[in-house]
């Protein structure tokens, strides 16, 4: 589309926004999520396929599709862009008005630079040899992902998922779903992913398959990287380092042995600022609630000292430090089963 068409569909995606949200507020949150998902163009497609099969559309897709019908904007709408600055614009946020263009197309992009799944996701203006090409990329992409953005695993997924449906790929959508479930389970969950969220129900049996098959992914992921995460507090712990104060369970997974004798060969300035982390719980009421699985290492760790530590005079300054911990972690043992009782 020239620059004059690009401009023309910013225009239609604002009037729609006020009239639509000027009818009823509440549809607010449909347009924003309209705006974020990887190509309303698709969704509306997608829509259409799954009403021509069936009556039981999703009720956000039959929403959507009647608002655009009320306005009739609904042909316009295929060409409007994926575009998270539209959704800070709209919703009064901070908008980057250069990439707002960009994704308009107000301002030309060079080829080299542009996504193939950008392309791929306006395929209704491409020629075939370079819906081809973009799959190919798209797929490749895929194949070589390894960490970053489930989102852009998704939509990628989810584009290519939509031309199978259309007839434009070599695989048929079941075939296409079983290499995305292939390419997902050989990820390794303790590497480095942001999260994925879906803005519409899923257009079918098959893509909602994927989509087990991807939040069951991503729920390893998360407990990886928030393994990761209670690992790293306790590193900084034991080197003495500041740690904001957190009621989350650092210590569900630490092996108490292994931590004694890390303290053991830590100065006394450490230890005490590891009990100063344990008594920073006490106030905390209802504490345990979040840091109940603590319970046994706190238990453990404070018989280990209770073991090796003997309350003798004069004592070293470590050893007092040691005895300390081991006052305020039994303390923190009583806390937990009061409030489980």
């Amino acid at each position: 589309m020239d620059q004059s068409s690009n401009f023309r569909c910013l225009i239609e995606a604002l009037c729609f926004w006020v009239a639509a949200t000027s009818r009823d507020a509440g549809t607010a949150s449909l347009i924003r999520r309209a705006f974020s998902s990887t190509d309303l163009g698709i969704v509306l497609a997608m829509h259409d396929m799954r009403k021509k099969r069936t009556d039981d559309a999703p009720a956000d897709d039959d929403q959507l599709d009647e608002l655009l019908t009320r306005f009739k904007l609904r042909e316009a709408a295929m060409n409007w862009p994926h575009s998270k600055e539209f959704v800070s614009l709209v919703g009064g946020g901070n908008v980057d008005h250069e990439q707002l263009a960009k994704e308009f197309g107000l301002i030309n992009v060079p080829r080299n630079i542009t996504d193939p799944l950008d392309e791929l996701q306006h395929y209704r203006r491409l020629e075939d040899p370079d819906i081809q090409m973009h799959i190919g990329a798209l797929i490749k992409e895929l194949k070589e992902f390894r960490s970053g953005s489930l989102q852009r695993w998704f939509d990628i997924y989810k584009t290519i998922h939509f031309v199978s449906v259309s007839g434009l790929t070599k695989e048929e959508p079941d075939a296409w779903a079983d290499t995305a479930k292939g390419l997902l389970a050989s990820l390794d969950p303790s590497g480095d992913f942001q999260n994925v969220e879906y803005f519409f129900p899923p257009s079918d049996a098959t893509e909602q398959a994927v989509r087990k098959e991807l939040d069951d992914f991503q729920g390893r992921a998360s407990d990886a990287r928030a393994a990761r995460e209670r690992a790293q507090v306790r590193a900084a712990l034991l080197a003495g380092e500041k740690v904001e104060e957190r009621i989350s369970s650092d210590f569900r997974d630490a092996d108490p042995k292994a931590f004694f004798l890390s303290l053991h060969a830590a100065s006394p300035a450490v230890i005490f600022g590891i009990a100063t982390y344990f008594r920073s719980r006490l106030r905390i009421g209802n504490g345990p609630s979040f840091y109940g699985a603590d319970r046994p290492f706190a238990d453990r760790l404070a018989k280990e000292i209770r073991k090796k530590i003997k309350a003798v005079r004069p004592m070293a300054l470590k050893n007092a430090a040691l005895l300390e911990l081991a006052d305020i972690l039994e303390k923190v043992v009583a806390q937990i089963k009061n409030y489980e009782a």
